[in-house]
């Protein structure tokens, strides 16, 4: 999903290219803010069961809108449309970190048009995602995911300026 008139036919030229048939995948051009029209879509009732656990992807997606109250409204909609058992993984740009590389490599490619970048320090995503519960480690640092020490370590957590959770509805 995109907000992006030609990023949405883009993708949906590149995604029809490389599928088997023109029916596997699908770009809207929507915006998850109002996720209504979104929910509503014929292409997704047609392919996905939402009276059954599915798994919703929510990257690069809750740090581009700068209305919290809009934000909040987004996700408990769409937590509300899904399932007992369907997994949401969000992720979150942060801010208070020094300008990781990924971020001075965003703000780059935005340029003067930041549209609604927003980083937010931890602690603000946390109460903003706090009605979700999510699995361990919970809402967290990403450096932090991988704590049995297969993981980039807790050396990285003050560099890291990602940070990460699934939750599950229930």
């Amino acid at each position: 999903m995109t907000d992006d008139q030609v990023s949405a036919a883009h993708a949906r030229a590149v995604l029809a290219a490389r599928a088997r048939n023109g029916s596997e995948v699908h770009a809207l051009w929507a915006d998850f803010r109002e996720p209504a029209p979104i929910l509503a879509d014929p292409w997704l009732h047609e392919r996905i069961d939402l009276s059954r656990p599915v798994g919703l992807l929510l990257l690069g997606m809750l740090d581009f809108i700068a209305d919290e109250d809009r934000l909040a409204r987004a996700l408990t909609e769409l937590k509300a449309a899904l399932a007992p058992g369907s997994m949401i993984v969000m992720v979150h740009l942060l801010q208070g970190t020094d300008l990781s590389a990924t971020e001075r490599a965003l703000r780059e490619s935005l340029g003067a048009n930041p549209l609604q970048y927003t980083p937010r320090p931890l602690e603000r995503v946390r109460e903003l995602v706090s009605g979700f519960e999510f699995v361990d480690p919970g809402f967290v640092r990403c450096t932090s995911w991988r704590p049995d020490g297969t993981g980039p370590g807790q050396d990285l957590e003050d560099r890291c300026a990602v940070a990460g959770g699934v939750a599950v509805v229930r």
